[in-house]
């Protein structure tokens, strides 16, 4: 028995509409679900994250890369592009949102050494004084010449469906690297 295609409203799931005689030949509509599956969370939780887009770390420093960086002359990092993301997903019956959450940034240096900063790290606010401003995402370089620095931000993730249901998800880690020029500058005294 095949009939015309509908919606069905509490579900969202298209189904196939049947007549069939049975018991005295009355006429009774059966509701045939096209997909068998009923909606899945994980299935829409999945769709949401593959196309959740997070971006390999843009790192800003201060001083910035285009002035100059001094060897023994603390060094700022924080990450540019930190912000929350998120991203949702539909299937028939069911949506899901995924959140993106900085979580840390980590940094390794040429030197062997490596810092955590919580988040994406706290921003140089540039036209402030020095003394005001505070980060736990600074480095001291101790060799002139071209410094690899390596940074990777962790990104938590959460979920949330239509359905009521929550959870999160393994943290997910993007890299990149930078390069900054290190120059050594001698003071002069009378």
């Amino acid at each position: 028995m095949r009939g015309p295609f509908g919606l069905d409203i509490e579900t969202g799931a298209i189904v196939q509409v049947c007549t069939r005689k049975a018991d005295g030949g009355k006429d009774r509509s059966l509701y045939l679900p096209t997909d068998p599956r009923p909606a899945v969370t994980a299935d829409a939780v999945a769709s949401a994250q593959a196309q959740l887009a997070l971006p390999e770390p843009e790192i800003g420093t201060a001083p910035p890369r285009d002035g100059v960086l001094l060897v023994g002359v603390e060094t700022w990092f924080w990450a540019r592009n930190d912000r929350p993301a998120s991203a949702t997903a539909t299937i028939p019956g069911l949506s899901a949102t995924i959140t993106a959450s900085p979580k840390a940034l980590h940094l390794r240096f040429p030197d062997g050494t490596s810092i955590t900063c919580p988040g994406g790290g706290s921003a140089w606010a540039p036209g402030r004084s020095g003394r005001s401003q505070h980060s736990d995402c600074t480095h001291i370089f101790q060799r002139a010449g071209d410094q690899a620095v390596r940074a990777t931000l962790d990104w938590d993730l959460s979920w949330t469906a239509t359905n009521g249901e929550s959870g999160s998800l393994p943290a997910v880690h993007r890299t990149s690297d930078i390069h900054l020029p290190l120059r050594q500058a001698q003071a002069t005294t009378d």
